[in-house]
């Protein structure tokens, strides 16, 4: 049953896939379909690996990768949020210019976008994964786990209301 099931799911996945790349063809503007097909196919991969790799471990890890691109996410856009640049950096630890453009590297149509260019997007990462980082918090073994999640998950909410956006909240 499980083998029918991946396999339908695979088909409509890569047809879904096969549709968004034959409509590049036939487009306006090349560069701007490119990015959007860009970020269908690599959705389309993540869904293959999780539907391919179906065990515990497969899933705990991946949500551990979540968690922690979550509390990345949010402590950069915490910072950008209080104007925290390198050249700011660089007066609190010498050794930072060295390093180049950090934080400078990622630019902001509304700031915090953290990774992400606009706010909004930011924010609907951070609402689709804080729950993630909390199952990762309530499921974890050991106080070391436990706090690295609670403290990712609480960046991850502290980027969603610094964000001020309408649209998350809903």
């Amino acid at each position: 049953k499980s083998l029918v099931y991946f396999e339908v799911v695979t088909t409509l996945a890569l047809a879904v896939g096969l549709t968004a790349a034959v409509s590049f063809i036939h487009t306006h503007d090349p560069l701007r379909s490119w990015w959007a097909l860009k970020h269908l196919l690599a959705c389309i991969t993540l869904f293959w690996l999780v539907v391919a790799m179906k065990s515990e471990s497969w899933y705990r890890a991946l949500g551990w990768a979540v968690t922690l691109a979550l509390g990345l996410n949010g402590l950069l856009g915490i910072l950008q949020y209080h104007g925290v640049d390198d050249q700011r950096m660089a007066g609190f630890f010498s050794s930072w210019s060295r390093l180049g453009p950090v934080l400078d590297h990622f630019h902001q149509v509304a700031v915090p976008g953290a990774t992400f260019i606009n706010k909004n997007v930011a924010a609907s990462y951070a609402v689709l994964t804080v729950p993630i980082a909390f199952a990762a918090f309530l499921t974890s073994r050991g106080r070391g786990p436990q706090l690295l999640a609670l403290l990712c998950c609480s960046l991850g909410a502290t980027l969603l209301i610094y964000s001020r956006t309408r649209s998350s909240w809903l």
